[in-house]
């Protein structure tokens, strides 16, 4: 059994990898590596050693790698977001494609949450107050700057997968918050998940939980707005300037997700003018983020590498997924591994969003 892995994912869980019955072909990725370059490197093994499992990142796959690709190769990606990956290009080319759906739900819950406490303490600010020699802790400030509790706020919560649940569920519990989860297909899950839940369970319609697939709706009252949804042509620059417009002046964004369901250049000029109060971006539309520069002197946006999923755990279970999926497809077990539906709108090629993918580097 061979599968293709990149050196920096085997990296972050050797042990799983190293027990596993499969040889793993570690591709090696530097900072000057560039998409052609890696798979063509990822061809050569794939056809010299056989391996029909290959192990993606979150960069986009082109098509003519693709269809230099064996039929019936498995194609996983690492983590839960697909949108780099022609799914419609795949099918029609036989090849498989699998993931590993909750493997990240609590990790990037509880980063959220710790972005949410560092947007709502200052915690950065105060960070950088010290290290420029400043111990400003009498000093009176405007609201927008004013330490916050989580206890009691409102949180609208964008996309209600397993994260967003999550999140409602420890938000709700934990802080007392009052949950508004905005989801086009949200009518149809709260009538699923709903039927046998008591009036106080979080996921429950109440005062103190509810839904809409109004943005406007969602956006009005909202406190504090987390992105959980996927990337689709629908949710593409979802927070643009007219529904970021929606927001009270006191709000905060926080986002991890991925980065072009924001409008960044109208979400940067409204943390600038500081009719928005705060962000905290996990995910870029590039990555890594070529424009820092320019955010360096917006002091209410904090900014981290695409680190919400990235905890011990969560790539222990990403490991144990991917070990798992690659010894039931040459075990011909196919049953037992997580498939990407095949049931989902058209590759994300042809979208527009598309060009800030393919501008990413491998």
């Amino acid at each position: 059994m061979h599968a293709i892995l990149y050196e920096y994912f085997y990296n972050k869980a050797p042990t799983i990898y190293d027990k596993a019955p499969i040889t793993f072909h570690k591709i090696e990725l530097t900072s000057t590596s560039d998409r052609a370059s890696v798979e063509e490197t990822i061809l050569d093994v794939h056809h010299c050693h056989n391996a029909r499992v290959i192990v993606l990142n979150t960069k986009p796959v082109s098509e003519p790698f693709l269809k230099k690709l064996q039929k019936g190769t498995l194609l996983i990606r690492y983590g839960v977001g697909y949108d780099n990956i022609p799914l419609d290009l795949c099918q029609k080319l036989g090849l498989l494609t699998a993931y590993t759906p909750d493997s990240i739900t609590q990790a990037t819950t509880e980063f959220t949450i710790g972005l949410m406490i560092a947007l709502t303490r200052k915690i950065h600010c105060h960070h950088n107050n010290i290290l420029a020699g400043k111990w400003d802790v009498t000093k009176k400030k405007p609201l927008s700057y004013t330490p916050l509790e989580l206890n009691g706020k409102n949180l609208t919560i964008l996309g209600y997968g397993r994260i967003g649940q999550r999140l409602a569920q420890i938000c709700h519990t934990a802080f007392n918050m009052k949950i508004t989860v905005f989801d086009k297909e949200a009518n149809i899950k709260f009538l699923n998940q709903n039927q046998n839940h008591s009036p106080d369970h979080p996921n429950a319609q109440t005062k103190q939980f509810s839904y809409t697939s109004d943005l406007k709706t969602a956006l009005a009252d909202a406190d504090i707005v987390s992105i959980h949804t996927s990337l689709t042509p629908q949710t593409y620059q979802l927070l643009n300037k007219t529904s970021l417009a929606y927001l009270k002046p006191t709000a905060l964004i926080i986002n991890t997700a991925r980065g072009a369901i924001i409008d960044n250049n109208v979400l940067f000029s409204k943390l600038k003018e500081k009719s928005i109060a705060g962000a905290a971006l996990d995910v870029f539309t590039q990555e890594p983020y070529p424009h820092y520069k320019n955010l360096t002197g917006i002091p209410n946006l904090l900014l981290t590498p695409h680190q919400g999923g990235n905890t011990i755990e969560a790539n222990c279970r990403i490991a144990t997924v991917i070990v798992n999926n690659t010894i039931s497809y040459y075990k011909k077990n196919l049953e037992d591994i997580v498939f990407i539906t095949p049931n989902i709108p058209p590759s994300p090629t042809k979208y527009k969003y598309a060009l800030h993918l393919s501008k990413t580097r491998t």
